[in-house]
């Protein structure tokens, strides 16, 4: 079956792709830290303000979505991602590290799954819902 996407599907997913792949890259950063580099710490600081900038940005593109006719979950989803990418921030700004290392393991597990629904989500059957009344069916 193919995927007749709208063109605002087509951002989300390259939104949440950049998403997935900020978090690889920190956790990449995060894993020099561990060895004594002090550069990697400033840069792992800086990726986490884009990483959090990327996500804001996917979050206004899912809303896009959602005003061309797609699920409110991808929206509800994206904001939950933007929050849990602002506590990581905010974690490490503090140097709460303990908390900021496993909130990151789990921020990167949320990345991948909203980057794997996303993906898998196809528009079509979401059309059908909608005239059913069923609009927010992943």
């Amino acid at each position: 079956m193919k995927d007749d996407a709208p063109r605002s599907l087509l951002l989300v997913r390259t939104g949440a792709t950049g998403v997935l792949s900020m978090a690889v890259c920190q956790a990449g950063l995060a894993a020099g830290t561990f060895f004594g580099g002090v550069d990697l710490l400033r840069w792992h600081g800086l990726f986490g303000l884009v990483t959090l900038g990327v996500t804001i940005v996917t979050a206004i593109l899912a809303g896009l979505y959602v005003r061309d006719g797609g699920p409110r979950w991808v929206l509800w989803f994206s904001l939950v991602v933007v929050a849990w990418a602002t506590v990581q921030v905010t974690l490490g700004r503090l140097e709460i590290a303990a908390p900021h290392a496993f909130s990151g393991t789990l921020f990167a597990m949320l990345a991948t799954a909203f980057t794997s629904w996303v993906f898998r989500h196809r528009h079509d059957r979401v059309a059908g819902a909608a005239a059913a009344g069923r609009a927010d069916t992943p």
